[in-house]
């Protein structure tokens, strides 16, 4: 008898880096590499990555991020104007075979988007997708509906990393794209003292998220007014 070979596991993060803006009001993009780099996650959904000017200093913060790291780097700005661009990153360890931009922007309102990604770990296929929803009710109805449109159903395991600016009760929003297990998220903003679970992970198929945590260091709860928010996936199990 052969033992079977162990699930392919990796550690996922999702953390809105509000433009590397921190609660004290200094902006330190340094400060942001610096907590990526205490999780030292595999996979990384960021959001609120911002190259537009701040005061009187520009750092191209998709470019940084992904040459501090020195990980595999997909952007999804959502904003793009002569100024820079604004939006979501993908960062990872594991090779990326191919991605797509999804356009979730309502009119009216600040363009929003996802980023879905696809990824080989140890052999294995993994889709991750990553977003920030808008901060009304219906208009993130309307981006989930959207979101769940434009992903294939094809088998793939897939993992939703992102800021869902979800409050409570409605998570009933993310039904639609399966995410049962959205019960009991651990909360990640205001850094300075948690009170709501905006950033939600969970995964799809034959993976499963678990050990769902915060990362609660000292320079976390400086860098960013949410915290980022951890797991461990494992996959091919449902």
């Amino acid at each position: 008898m052969t033992d079977r070979p162990a699930a392919p596991r990796l550690r996922a993060a999702t953390y809105n880096i509000h433009s590397c803006v921190g609660r004290d009001g200094r902006y330190h993009p340094g400060r942001i590499a610096d907590v990526l780099a205490e999780i030292g996650a595999d996979v990384l959904g960021l959001q609120e990555v911002d190259s537009r000017p701040h005061r009187t200093e520009t750092i191209d913060q998709f470019l940084f991020l992904a040459q501090e790291t020195g990980l595999h780097a997909v952007a999804g700005p959502n904003i793009r104007n002569e100024s820079g661009q604004y939006g979501n990153v993908l960062l990872s360890t594991h090779p990326i075979l191919g991605h797509r931009l999804i356009d979730l922007s309502e009119p009216g309102r600040e363009a929003r988007g996802a980023i879905a990604a696809d990824l080989k770990v140890a052999g294995a296929a993994l889709r991750v997708v990553t977003t920030h929803l808008g901060l009304r009710l219906g208009e993130r109805r309307r981006q989930v509906a959207k979101l769940a449109a434009n992903l294939t159903d094809d088998g793939t395991p897939t993992l939703f990393l992102g800021d869902f600016n979800i409050w409570g009760p409605e998570r009933i929003v993310l039904r639609r794209l399966g995410a049962s297990a959205g019960r009991g998220s651990p909360r990640t903003y205001p850094s300075g003292w948690p009170l709501f679970a905006l950033d939600r992970m969970w995964c799809l198929g034959a993976a499963r998220a678990s050990a769902l945590r915060t990362h609660r260091s000292a320079l976390a709860r400086r860098a960013s007014d949410h915290l980022p928010l951890v797991g461990d996936i494992e996959i091919g199990t449902k």
